[in-house]
């Protein structure tokens, strides 16, 4: 039996749909993944000093804002988003590395021994 060229169309259009659900599942997996992140960074802020807390609280803020944006761009991607999911997937690691880095200067001016870094 021969495949018709409507077939084969039905086929990769089912494909597609098929990426683009696993593509966003992996993307809400990336933000949950984010967020447990920040949540334990929370929780730290609120063990540490006030100065630590004073200086880090503004960023656990701010990317918890980021955080909430991007899983309502994850929540809206349907249709032909491949592109758009790209983006997010780009978006997502630049505000990962954003508040790694971040949050490791404002934990190394708290560290013992580490004095102002004027």
């Amino acid at each position: 039996m021969m495949t018709t060229t409507a077939q084969l169309e039905a086929r990769i259009k089912e494909l597609e749909t098929k990426v683009e659900e696993l593509t966003k599942e992996v993307m809400e997996g990336k933000v949950d993944s984010l967020r447990a992140r920040l949540d334990e960074l929370e929780l730290q802020v609120d063990l540490g000093s006030k100065d630590f807390r004073d200086q880090v609280a503004p960023l656990v803020d701010q990317f918890s804002g980021r955080i909430t944006e991007l899983r309502g761009m994850v929540d809206a991607a349907t249709g032909s988003a491949g592109d758009a999911l790209g983006g997010l997937a780009d978006n997502l690691r630049s505000t990962a590395e954003d508040l790694r880095s971040r949050m490791d200067q404002a934990s190394a001016r708290f560290r013992p021994g580490s004095g102002p870094s004027d």
